[in-house]
Protein backbone atom coordinates (compact mmCIF):
# COMPACT_ATOMS: atom_id res chain seq x y z
CA UNK A 1 0.00 0.00 0.00
CA UNK A 2 1.20 3.48 -0.81
CA UNK A 3 -0.24 6.58 0.83
CA UNK A 4 0.68 10.22 1.26
CA UNK A 5 2.13 11.05 4.65
CA UNK A 6 -0.65 13.58 5.25
CA UNK A 7 -3.27 10.83 4.74
CA UNK A 8 -1.34 8.46 7.01
CA UNK A 9 -1.24 11.16 9.70
CA UNK A 10 -4.93 11.97 9.23
CA UNK A 11 -6.21 8.42 9.75
CA UNK A 12 -3.63 7.41 12.33
CA UNK A 13 -0.81 4.95 12.15
CA UNK A 14 -0.85 1.22 12.61
CA UNK A 15 -2.74 0.21 15.75
CA UNK A 16 -0.19 -1.20 18.22
CA UNK A 17 -2.85 -3.37 19.88
CA UNK A 18 -2.57 -5.64 16.82
CA UNK A 19 1.19 -6.18 17.16
CA UNK A 20 2.05 -9.85 17.27
CA UNK A 21 -1.07 -11.18 15.57
CA UNK A 22 -1.21 -12.37 12.01
CA UNK A 23 -2.32 -9.78 9.43
CA UNK A 24 -1.78 -6.91 11.87
CA UNK A 25 -1.44 -4.39 9.03
CA UNK A 26 -4.84 -5.27 7.59
CA UNK A 27 -6.73 -3.11 10.11
CA UNK A 28 -4.85 -0.06 8.81
CA UNK A 29 -5.74 -1.04 5.24
CA UNK A 30 -9.44 -1.31 6.14
CA UNK A 31 -9.30 2.12 7.81
CA UNK A 32 -7.65 3.59 4.72
CA UNK A 33 -10.32 2.10 2.45
CA UNK A 34 -13.05 3.48 4.68
CA UNK A 35 -11.66 7.00 4.91
CA UNK A 36 -10.02 7.74 1.58
CA UNK A 37 -10.22 7.43 -2.15
CA UNK A 38 -8.60 4.12 -2.90
CA UNK A 39 -7.75 2.20 -6.01
CA UNK A 40 -6.56 -1.31 -6.66
CA UNK A 41 -3.62 -2.02 -8.92
CA UNK A 42 -3.97 -5.54 -10.30
CA UNK A 43 -0.47 -5.63 -11.76
CA UNK A 44 2.07 -7.10 -9.31
CA UNK A 45 4.71 -4.47 -8.57
CA UNK A 46 6.72 -6.42 -6.02
CA UNK A 47 7.54 -9.98 -5.09
CA UNK A 48 6.82 -11.48 -1.69
CA UNK A 49 9.66 -13.52 -0.27
CA UNK A 50 8.59 -16.28 2.08
CA UNK A 51 10.99 -18.31 4.18
CA UNK A 52 10.90 -20.36 7.36
CA UNK A 53 11.27 -17.27 9.58
CA UNK A 54 8.35 -15.33 8.06
CA UNK A 55 5.54 -14.82 10.55
CA UNK A 56 3.10 -14.84 7.63
CA UNK A 57 4.14 -18.35 6.66
CA UNK A 58 1.92 -19.79 9.43
CA UNK A 59 -1.51 -20.00 7.74
CA UNK A 60 -3.41 -20.71 10.99
CA UNK A 61 -1.84 -17.67 12.66
CA UNK A 62 -2.69 -15.49 9.67
CA UNK A 63 -6.31 -16.68 9.56
CA UNK A 64 -6.67 -16.13 13.31
CA UNK A 65 -5.26 -12.60 12.94
CA UNK A 66 -7.69 -11.90 10.10
CA UNK A 67 -10.56 -13.00 12.36
CA UNK A 68 -9.34 -10.61 15.06
CA UNK A 69 -9.14 -7.73 12.59
CA UNK A 70 -12.56 -8.46 11.06
CA UNK A 71 -14.17 -8.70 14.50
CA UNK A 72 -12.56 -5.37 15.44
CA UNK A 73 -13.78 -3.83 12.16
CA UNK A 74 -17.37 -4.89 12.87
CA UNK A 75 -17.25 -2.97 16.14
CA UNK A 76 -15.14 0.07 15.17
CA UNK A 77 -15.49 0.65 11.42
CA UNK A 78 -18.74 2.19 10.24
CA UNK A 79 -18.41 0.85 6.70
CA UNK A 80 -17.98 -2.71 7.99
CA UNK A 81 -21.35 -2.61 9.70
CA UNK A 82 -23.05 -2.33 6.29
CA UNK A 83 -21.52 -5.67 5.37
CA UNK A 84 -21.82 -7.41 8.73
CA UNK A 85 -23.51 -10.53 7.32
CA UNK A 86 -20.83 -11.04 4.69
CA UNK A 87 -18.08 -10.35 7.23
CA UNK A 88 -19.53 -12.85 9.72
CA UNK A 89 -19.71 -15.43 6.93
CA UNK A 90 -16.09 -14.68 6.07
CA UNK A 91 -15.09 -15.10 9.72
CA UNK A 92 -16.81 -18.50 9.66
CA UNK A 93 -14.92 -19.40 6.47
CA UNK A 94 -11.62 -18.53 8.15
CA UNK A 95 -12.57 -20.50 11.28
CA UNK A 96 -13.43 -23.49 9.12
CA UNK A 97 -10.02 -23.16 7.49
CA UNK A 98 -8.32 -23.11 10.91
CA UNK A 99 -10.44 -26.11 11.95
CA UNK A 100 -9.34 -28.07 8.86
CA UNK A 101 -5.66 -27.12 9.26
CA UNK A 102 -5.68 -28.02 12.97
CA UNK A 103 -7.47 -31.31 12.35
CA UNK A 104 -5.08 -32.16 9.50
CA UNK A 105 -2.05 -31.61 11.73
CA UNK A 106 -3.57 -33.55 14.67
CA UNK A 107 -3.91 -30.43 16.81
CA UNK A 108 -7.27 -31.62 18.03
CA UNK A 109 -7.43 -29.15 20.93
CA UNK A 110 -7.31 -26.21 18.50
CA UNK A 111 -9.76 -27.95 16.15
CA UNK A 112 -12.23 -28.53 19.01
CA UNK A 113 -11.91 -24.95 20.31
CA UNK A 114 -12.43 -23.58 16.80
CA UNK A 115 -15.37 -25.88 16.11
CA UNK A 116 -17.28 -24.27 18.97
CA UNK A 117 -16.88 -20.84 17.34
CA UNK A 118 -18.17 -21.72 13.87
CA UNK A 119 -21.69 -20.29 13.55
CA UNK A 120 -22.79 -22.05 10.36
CA UNK A 121 -21.36 -25.53 10.43
CA UNK A 122 -21.09 -27.38 7.13
CA UNK A 123 -23.41 -30.33 6.62
CA UNK A 124 -21.01 -32.40 4.53
CA UNK A 125 -20.29 -35.97 5.57
CA UNK A 126 -16.57 -35.19 5.80
CA UNK A 127 -17.20 -32.38 8.29
CA UNK A 128 -19.62 -34.47 10.35
CA UNK A 129 -17.06 -37.32 10.54
CA UNK A 130 -14.41 -34.90 11.81
CA UNK A 131 -16.87 -33.52 14.33
CA UNK A 132 -17.74 -37.03 15.56
CA UNK A 133 -14.06 -37.92 15.78
CA UNK A 134 -13.36 -34.86 17.93
CA UNK A 135 -16.28 -35.69 20.20
CA UNK A 136 -15.06 -39.28 20.62
CA UNK A 137 -11.45 -38.14 21.05
CA UNK A 138 -12.47 -35.65 23.75
CA UNK A 139 -14.69 -38.22 25.51
CA UNK A 140 -11.88 -40.78 25.56
CA UNK A 141 -9.38 -38.24 26.92
CA UNK A 142 -11.83 -37.09 29.60
CA UNK A 143 -12.52 -40.66 30.71
CA UNK A 144 -8.84 -41.67 30.88
CA UNK A 145 -7.39 -41.90 34.41
CA UNK A 146 -4.97 -39.12 35.32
Amino acid sequence: MTTKKSFYDAIGSFDPSFNGIGSEDWEYTLRAIERGNTAVCTKPLALLRRHANNDSRNAMRQADGEITVLTHALIHHLLARQYSGAILDDIDRRRLSIFDMAFGTKRYDIAADTLCLIRKKPTSLKFRVKQAFLFAHHSLRSAAPA
